[in-house]
């Protein structure tokens, strides 16, 4: 008898058929949005809700194949984008989910002139060191690398970033930018400036880089309510579908709050100022946005998505098909008729099939929370022990997935990771870098972590543990070859002779960018993995990793902030909000608005981290003397020089008297107050101080030391100033 090729499914391999079903009421609806007459100063908000399993995403899915087939069948004149918060970097950072946005958009050929200078201003400020197009190459695609239909002033759009580009990121003058270059560019665009875009971006090279982020939705906006009331096309239409809009306050410890109710500030603010566009959002909740202004009540049209229909439910699985009615009716009736819950009894229906075992009713009459946890009893053991390794990670590689099978699953041969995303509980989360992320259906994770707290927390913490370790080796790998580097040069650090650093590092630059690339997944999912393990341990490990490295010296503001501000929260809570580890918190989220310029918000969480240090660890601590240091320099940044002064004083008294005369952190208090009275006129006051802080400096680390060479600067500028002044310094 012939043999089959192994390539080829066996005759009798049951294959299940399904459809999408049940929801052609709220279909018919979208529809009928995209076909009414709306008004420009018209916004309308369709917010779907439900439980988790209910179909959300699959529907938005099917808004979308919708949209593609109407834009086919209607032309250009309709344009959409898509945006889903379980994506990572989109529900940490407002500016990456505003940029997806724009690339979708544009391709459509909506341009984007505000928005993408302001864009370009703030990578600029927030990121200095890095390449725009490096970090961003669609912003410079042209038209024929896959715009599409974008329209011709698209091109000359496009110069605008060039010029960006010939500059230099760091000589992006925000606003200037158009006025130098717009000679350049055609009609159309120098006339965009002089009606709008000399006024909306009248301000922004003014502006610090947390403002500018502030008003990105706002710049957006903009853009997109421009393409839409350009004269002789009524017919145009914007649609934004904003999925899994839970996922935002995914990090956060809790959704009230005053900080838990600014997390979807951006969106509220985008929807708002797109006025015009038509905006679907999907989630487990309701919006919340009445709450806060009641107006939002006339333009929200909420939709709760419940479970499917009897009717729908019967079809799904008729056309499965399952013909036998008893077990249809198991199903409808154990499931709830919750779209997921279905979809398991059919998977594990085709899995007693295709392995000849007998089917009966008694397989699907557990209640819904015991289907997951029968789902997988019928599992290979192999199967059945990675997918509840995998429901630990947030999203799986494939190399991750190897990773965890040498160290869980008796090798990296030991199951097949393509064998156990057949299932259709996986979904492709996105592709980092050509490479793809998988991640389980959140239902389906969080019942299998719920299942190992239940009856393998053992295995939980340490499959928890390992995947810290695995994104903690990041940073030490990192420390560990610039280390080699340094060595190797004869430098004590690279951010005083960048220049001969890379030279040296030359030989490992593949190696050292390659491990740069993944600085943002190793901070955020170490932190997740750590939180598992040690909530007192996460304050003390973010301040030491994000520091650690010139990667994010660079200021990546939207992303620290927003895991200071989780883990502020999370240390308040389960740590206590009077404790040393909340101070820590308090103080590196303030120096973090310091950097952005947001003194006001610096300001009270300095003041809070100095309370807390002297009531518990002392007036006299050396903690307590570098709030007292930290709170004078955002005074000092102020001008407030009379309130800086005696903050100073102290820590340098607290310095002194605690670590020793010679200490280096003593130095620091020297060279600070010595900056202070410089700034005041008081140069005989600041000399001395200066002397003093590079004595000990030289004493401690040499002169090649980058704090050495600070305080050596500091002290030959003021020489210089009272020499070439004539003033004395005495």
């Amino acid at each position: 008898m012939p043999r089959s090729p192994s390539f080829q499914r066996p005759d009798h391999t049951f294959i299940p058929h399904t459809r999408f079903v049940g929801r052609e009421d709220i279909l018919a609806y979208f529809q009928t949005l995209l076909t009414e007459p709306q008004t420009r100063q018209e916004r309308r908000i369709l917010n779907i809700y439900g439980i988790g399993g209910q179909g959300k995403t699959a529907l938005s899915q099917q808004f979308m194949n919708h949209l593609h087939q109407t834009r086919i069948e209607q032309g250009k004149h309709l344009t959409f984008a898509t945006l889903s918060f379980e994506t990572e970097s989109y529900r940490r950072d407002a500016s990456l989910a505003l940029l997806a946005l724009r690339h979708q958009l544009r391709r459509q050929g909506i341009i984007f002139p505000a928005f993408d200078t302001a864009f370009g201003r703030y990578f600029s400020l927030s990121q200095q060191g890095r390449d725009l197009e490096t970090a961003h190459p669609e912003l410079f695609r042209k038209p024929s690398e896959g715009w599409g239909d974008a329209e011709s002033i698209g091109n000359d759009i496009l110069g605008i970033v060039d010029a960006v580009k010939d500059i230099g990121v760091s000589g992006i003058p925000g606003a200037g930018l158009i006025t130098k270059y717009l000679s350049k560019y055609s009609i159309k665009l120098r006339d965009w400036w002089q009606k709008r875009g000399r006024t909306i971006l009248a301000d922004l090279d003014s502006l610090e880089p947390y403002q500018i982020s502030e008003k990105l939705p706002m710049f957006f906006a903009s853009d997109v309510y421009e393409w839409l009331n350009e004269a002789d096309h009524p017919e145009r239409r914007v649609t934004l579908v904003l999925d899994t809009y839970e996922a935002l306050w995914r990090e956060r410890a809790t959704k009230v709050g005053e900080m838990a109710i600014t997390v979807d500030a951006w969106v509220m603010q985008l929807v708002n100022d797109c006025v015009g566009a038509y905006v679907v959002i999907l989630g487990r909740e309701p919006l919340h946005w009445v709450e806060q202004e009641a107006s939002w009540a006339e333009e929200i049209k909420p939709w709760a998505l419940d479970e499917l229909s009897m009717e729908a439910a019967e079809q799904l699985l008729r056309e499965v098909p399952i013909v036998e009615a008893e077990i249809r009716a198991a199903m409808l009736a154990s499931s709830e008729r919750v779209a997921f819950y279905l979809k398991l009894h059919i998977e594990r229906y085709a899995q007693l099939k295709n392995q000849g075992k007998a089917i009966t009713v008694e397989e699907f009459k557990e209640p819904q929370a015991q289907i997951i946890a029968r789902f997988t009893d019928h599992m290979e053991a192999g199967l059945r022990q990675a997918l509840k390794v995998v429901s630990c990670p947030r999203f799986v590689t494939d190399t991750l997935f190897l990773d965890l099978a040498e160290r869980f699953l008796g090798g990296r041969a030991a199951v097949s990771f393509r064998e156990l995303r057949q299932y259709s509980f996986w979904e492709v989360a996105e592709a980092v870098d050509g490479i793809p992320r998988y991640r389980l259906h959140n239902v389906m994770r969080e019942q299998l972590q719920a299942l190992l707290q239940q009856g393998e927390a053992v295995l939980l913490q340490e499959v928890h543990a390992f995947l810290f370790e695995y994104y903690d080796g990041v940073f030490e790998r990192i420390e560990a070859l610039e280390q080699q580097v340094l060595d190797e040069a004869g430098l004590t650090s690279k951010y005083f002779n960048y220049a001969k650093f890379q030279a040296f590092a030359q030989p490992i630059e593949g190696v050292l960018q390659e491990l740069y690339e993944r600085l943002d997944d190793a901070l955020v999912e170490g932190l997740y993995h750590l939180e598992q393990l040690e909530k007192r341990r996460l304050a003390g490990w973010l301040g030491k990793r994000h520091i650690s490295h010139y990667h994010y010296q660079s200021a990546q503001y939207s992303l620290l902030q927003s895991l200071y501000e989780h883990v502020l929260q999370i240390t308040q809570q389960a740590v206590g909000e009077n404790t040393d580890e909340a101070a820590l918190c308090l103080n590196n989220l303030a120096a973090l608005y310091k950097a952005q310029g947001a003194y006001e918000s610096a300001l009270p969480l300095y003041e809070r981290a100095l309370v807390i240090r002297e009531q518990v660890l002392g007036a006299h601590h050396p903690d307590t003397a570098a709030s007292l240091n930290n709170l004078a320099g955002l005074y000092q940044s102020q001008g407030a020089y009379e309130s800086a002064l005696p903050l100073y004083e102290r820590a340098l008294v607290i310095r002194e008297q605690v670590l020793g005369a010679h200490h280096p952190d003593t130095a620091a208090s020297l060279n600070n107050l010595a900056q202070l009275y410089q700034s005041q006129g008081a140069y005989a006051s600041a000399l001395p101080l200066y002397e003093r802080a590079l004595a000990i400096l030289t004493r401690v680390g040499g002169e090649q030391h980058p704090h050495t060479q600070i305080v050596k600067k500091n002290y030959e500028r003021l020489k210089t100033l009272i020499q070439e002044n004539g003033l004395s310094s005495s």
